[in-house]
């Protein structure tokens, strides 16, 4: 999966014949949520499986966060949440980057298990990759590594069960910076199964946080 990255410009990639996207009668159902406030200092929650590097809960400023080392730089990731399906998802979290210089971490994740549907943003190239069963679409979006960002992910069923709606909204957590973008796009296949996952990538030496991880589904009454 090729690098990408984040910069001011808002887009928003229309694609036709799109199903609804909330029906009026279907409900969201929360089936994960982490916000790390009942985790113990320097602990991790129990349904986390490392994949690679050193991450630990830290209270920062008075609130609890993952906090992920900034050295060794490499591919640092985990699995967290239950196994979904092919129902429509949506996965949200809050990320802050680091930079050091002209380097800048970056940090992807993955939907329906580490082969299903991947992202990958970098403030560098400006620009979020988002590729499945060989499709590939890539979008501008903007991110500076030395702020925090909300990313909230759905991944819609097509008909017929031979592509995903994937819409990728992203905002500011900083009132002082604020701006909010919304990207829509479509690729080829459904995602068969498979927990959430998220890598930090620390080129720039400095340490990684998220927060606020949710993920829900939707449900029909």
């Amino acid at each position: 999966m090729n690098n990408l990255t984040l910069l001011v410009i808002l887009s928003i990639l229309s694609c036709k014949g799109l199903p609804a996207l909330v029906k009026q009668q279907d409900t969201w159902k929360i089936v994960y949520e982490q916000d790390f406030e009942k985790i113990e200092e320097g602990g991790l929650p129990e349904d986390f499986f490392l994949l690679e590097g050193d991450f630990s809960v830290r209270t920062i400023n008075g609130q609890k966060l993952l906090a992920m080392l900034g050295n060794p730089v490499g591919e640092h990731g985990f699995l967290f949440g239950p196994r979904l399906g092919s129902e429509t998802i949506q996965l949200s979290f809050s990320c802050l980057g680091g930079s050091k210089s002209r380097r800048h971490n970056v940090f992807s994740g993955a939907m329906g298990g580490i082969r299903g549907i991947n992202y990958r943003v970098n403030p560098i190239s400006s620009n979020v990759t988002v590729s499945f069963m060989g499709s590939k679409v890539v979008s501008p979006i903007y991110w500076s590594s030395k702020n925090w960002i909300n990313i909230k992910i759905t991944v819609i069923p097509k008909v017929a069960d031979v592509e995903s709606l994937i819409i990728i909204r992203s905002s500011s957590k900083s009132q002082d910076n604020f701006y909010s973008e919304e990207i829509k796009m479509s690729l080829n296949g459904m995602i068969k199964g498979g927990k959430c996952a998220l890598w930090g990538f620390s080129y720039a030496e400095k340490e990684m946080y998220w927060d606020d991880l949710l993920i829900r589904v939707q449900t029909s009454d």
